[in-house]
């Protein structure tokens, strides 16, 4: 409790006033999709997606490290420690607020969640004696930080067979055929068709991971899973967009779920 409200945080850092810049590591490997606050009030604030709708948020620092978009990796610098009433003019915390400090959180699916039960005594950074959910692997990061280069109506425009998205141009295979290659050199093929026999078969979206492809029907489609029940593609005059899993826009009902990745 802090000021007679739940706070879901663990506050990490000195016990007393001081200079702030100590350095702020990733926990995990992730892609940076916020930043926010402002240093003479709160602190600036970083958020970091692990995938699975698993989200860490660094605030108070006093300086940050890195972009939104950004793909970090585990024990990654990603800003500097402040605090609650940091003065950017000083450097120095004003002794009538809290010590520097980092406010560390965790939230699954927005809800906050207990930031211990995700730390071990050793480096596995599978599940967590509490049973949290596994993080995603690099691979799968960079798959999803190469998609994600390509969001935004206009950067890449949907034309049936073709595969240039830096030409501004692709059709939904094209578009994960590149992304793949491109991330992590797995060759899908050129088609819908083709890429449906890579990989190994996902039993339901229950079990799919960040990174898996999710095929629909009539006339077919091809999207990359992102964890959380959303997906990112491209399939209209839209371009690369991240949506909901029921993609029913052309009448287009989810098939199949490949692993092509491990």
């Amino acid at each position: 409790m802090r000021g007679g409200k739940q706070h879901n945080a663990v506050d990490i850092g000195a016990m007393t006033a001081g200079k702030a810049g100590d350095p702020v590591w990733s926990m995990e490997a992730g892609i940076v999709t916020a930043q926010t606050g402002n240093v003479n009030g709160g602190g600036l604030g970083v958020y970091v997606d692990h995938g699975n709708g698993i989200v860490s948020r660094y605030l108070h620092l006093s300086k940050i490290s890195v972009a939104p978009g950004t793909m970090v990796t585990k024990g990654q610098i990603i800003g500097e420690m402040g605090g609650s009433n940091y003065d950017k003019n000083t450097g120095i915390l004003n002794m009538a607020g809290y010590a520097v400090h980092l406010d560390f959180q965790i939230r699954i699916n927005d809800q906050p969640t207990d930031p211990m039960k995700f730390f071990k005594k050793n480096d596995d950074p599978g599940l967590s004696s509490g049973g949290s959910p596994i993080m995603m692997n690099d691979k799968r990061q960079k798959v999803l930080a190469e998609a994600k280069k390509w969001l935004g109506q206009g950067k890449v425009r949907y034309v049936l067979g073709d595969r240039n998205p830096p030409g501004g141009t692709s059709d939904c295979s094209g578009f994960t055929q590149y992304v793949f290659r491109t991330s992590i050199g797995v060759q899908l093929g050129d088609w819908t068709g083709a890429q449906v026999g890579q990989g190994k078969q996902v039993p339901d979206i229950n079990h799919a991971q960040p990174g898996d492809l999710i095929f629909y029907e009539n006339p077919g489609h091809v999207a990359i899973y992102m964890g959380n029940q959303k997906m990112i593609h491209i399939g209209d005059n839209k371009g690369v967009q991240i949506t909901g899993l029921n993609y029913t826009a052309r009448g287009q009902h989810m098939t199949q779920i490949r692993n092509v990745i491990d």
